[in-house]
């Protein structure tokens, strides 16, 4: 009986596997889906559209952009997050919507732990700069402008941090 079970079970776990291998190998079959989490024109949609021109070309299947902004950002992860989990629905996001909003929203009608990572489209660094005449001199009529914490012979004329993943 035992052996009988098992055989049943090799048996079932084989055309499943190779079901998925048919899914995979015919993959794309029908348009696939980009849902940007932000209004259209800005730097996430602009790359998106570059990106989704490329995929088309090389697949062979319409990819459809569409923008879905909102809640910042959470509207068109949830459009995501809601759909089939069958590879025709992705998100283009900034990554505020998988590791910022969790911080600043109480009820997230999505887990952003749940998304599978595809790409990184794009790296950009964030910079901090200042006036290349530091410290700011007082203005009159207003409170006394707080020093510097460090001496301005140290001072970086500029800053910047890594990428966000």
């Amino acid at each position: 009986m035992r052996t009988f079970l098992a055989l049943i079970s090799a048996i079932i776990l084989y055309t499943s596997g190779a079901s998925a291998q048919d899914a995979a190998a015919n993959y794309p079959n029908r348009p696939i889906h980009i849902i940007v989490c932000v209004p259209a024109g800005g730097g996430v949609d602009t790359v998106t559209r570059i990106v989704a021109d490329g995929l088309q070309r090389k697949l062979g299947q319409t990819v459809v952009v569409e923008n879905k902004a909102g809640a910042a950002g959470n509207i068109g992860a949830e459009a995501v997050f809601t759909s089939d989990p069958d590879g025709y629905t992705l998100l283009a996001a900034q990554p505020s919507p998988l590791t910022v909003n969790p911080l600043l929203y109480k009820k997230m009608a999505f887990d952003p732990t749940k998304f599978e990572p595809v790409a990184i489209m794009t790296t950009v660094a964030n910079v901090l700069l200042v006036r290349g005449i530091f410290p700011p001199k007082p203005r009159r009529n207003s409170s006394p402008t707080p020093r510097p914490i460090r001496a301005r012979s140290i001072m970086p004329r500029r800053a910047s941090a890594p990428p966000h993943i």
